[in-house]
């Protein structure tokens, strides 16, 4: 590694981008060619939050070294929180292939496979990630997280709260599992994981506030609601329609008390629908998390 990229390196592990840069444009002047220059580059427009930058001077690294490991192992990365995931697992797999042994490319791909909800498949790479490199943090990240989605929260010999401190990745890792999850609404495994963010950081109000939500979402009060969470739309379409057959038969057939069973049952249940989030959220939050 020339004195320029182990200056670079330095720079971006302390997040001092500005410099980064400048180092980077003398770097590119002395050979512009080189694809290390390139690997640089991404790592300083990631850092810099220019993610279309980032992947450009990725895609640039892979022509010229299509093998370069570093640079397939950031083009996963890059891939992933593009949610270009089927790119990402095209990466990985390429990683894995090329070093079987390195588990820190398992837990890369077992990332990939949570967001897209293979949780046994991300829990089984996890478990090998952990094997091969006992020591690779990235692996401990997954392994708590696919733990906690799993149930087997005990299983983790790592709390996210201890992994955190360590590695500020894990954290943005843990939200983004949080999303996926309440996308395929499964608000109970969310719940589990805002807990652990929770743990993590106290202090912050999105994590206390994701908790509030997922726990009012998944409290039993809440369980009627489910259709209206579950179809939206669909669901309160069905339930007027529902309402007004029933309303009609009753009419038809003079049935007057079908008729206020079924106009009592429709307006209590449209009152709750209404009001049992915001009143099981302020329990919830006077209750304490």
């Amino acid at each position: 590694m020339s004195e320029l990229h182990l200056q670079l390196e330095h720079l971006l592990e302390t997040r001092r981008v500005d410099i980064a840069r400048r180092v980077l444009e003398r770097a590119f002047s002395e050979n512009p060619s080189d694809p290390e220059n390139h690997y640089y580059a991404a790592r300083v427009a990631d850092r810099a939050g220019d993610r279309a930058e980032a992947t450009r001077q990725i895609g640039q690294l892979l022509t010229l070294a299509p093998d370069h490991v570093r640079g397939l192992s950031l083009a996963v990365e890059l891939a992933r929180k593009g949610k270009d995931l089927a790119l990402a697992e095209q990466h990985a797999l390429e990683l894995i292939r090329s070093h079987p042994e390195q588990g820190h490319y398992y837990a890369q791909y077992a990332l990939v496979m949570l967001e897209t909800l293979h949780v046994e498949k991300a829990r089984a790479l996890a478990l090998e990630a952990r094997r091969l490199s006992p020591e690779d943090e990235l692996a401990h990240v997954v392994d708590v997280l696919t733990s906690i989605v799993m149930g087997e929260r005990d299983r983790a010999r790592h709390d996210l709260a201890e992994l955190v401190r360590r590695n500020p990745d894990a954290l943005s890792v843990a939200w983004t599992l949080l999303t996926v999850l309440e996308a395929d609404h499964r608000d109970r495994d969310a719940l589990e994981v805002a807990k652990e963010i929770v743990r993590a950081t106290p202090d912050d109000p999105d994590a206390i506030r994701a908790v509030i939500e997922l726990g009012a979402r998944t409290h039993p009060l809440a369980w009627p609601a489910w259709p209206l969470r579950r179809f939206g739309y669909f669901a309160s379409i069905g339930l007027w329609i529902a309402a007004a057959v029933a309303l009609s038969i009753a009419a038809h057939t003079k049935n007057l008390s079908l008729a206020v069973w079924v106009g009592g049952l429709w307006i209590v249940y449209a009152i709750y629908s209404w009001t049992y989030l915001p009143l099981l959220r302020r329990w919830i939050r006077a209750r304490g998390l």
